[in-house]
């Protein structure tokens, strides 16, 4: 199949403009061609995608015949990203040892992992634009994985974060202003303070 695809004329292929903004890659080009299957009744359509960010081409079958290029490979990255966010997840919280990067089936550690993962997302996007982009495991690193003090009392926890750099961007969101009521540890209110 590789040799098929770069035996290709130049004038085979033509470049196509991805409406992302933020891709590096918004202008990748594309081979379409008809092709049949044997035990499969119909024509497919398949584009090998080339100059797009990856070494090998990208190749997309479909026997849908309304969409064009454009909106395939659109929804092909749309898609990409949200297995690479099940990757990160899976690969931050080894919840469980799957046997793939992306997870085939639906199961209780599988929605944990996510949720934990998009947790952290929504944590990023509360402290701000420096951290918006992050992944899971930078936040965990930057801001969480550190050491303190907790002082346990008949109403409250205190917990004491000892000193880290990233303390301002804590501090900054008021993430921690607010005591969190801890129904389930007698009702005490547990606040956060920073050494």
């Amino acid at each position: 199949m590789l040799q098929h695809i770069y035996s290709q004329p130049d004038s085979a292929w033509r470049r196509i403009g991805l409406p992302a903004l933020t891709r590096i890659y918004r202008n990748p080009q594309v081979l379409e061609e008809r092709v049949t299957l044997s035990g499969y009744q119909g024509e497919l359509r398949r584009w090998t995608v080339m100059e797009w960010g990856h070494q090998e081409p990208t190749i997309l079958w479909t026997n849908h015949r309304k969409l064009g290029p454009v909106e395939w490979v659109t929804r092909y990255a749309q898609r990409l990203l949200l297995e690479n966010g099940i990757s990160e997840a899976v690969q931050f919280f080894p919840i469980d040892a799957l046997s793939s990067r992306v997870g085939r089936k639906v199961d209780f550690d599988m929605q944990w992992t996510l949720a934990a993962s998009s947790l952290y997302r929504r944590m990023a996007q509360r402290i701000g634009r420096e951290y918006r982009p992050s992944q899971a495991k930078t936040v965990f690193r930057n801001l969480l994985d550190l050491s303190g003090k907790v002082e346990v009392t008949a109403t409250s926890v205190v917990v004491t974060l000892d000193k880290r750099a990233h303390h301002p961007y804590l501090v900054a969101s008021g993430l921690a202003d607010q005591p969190t009521s801890m129904p389930w540890f007698g009702d005490k209110k547990r606040t956060i303070q920073f050494a």
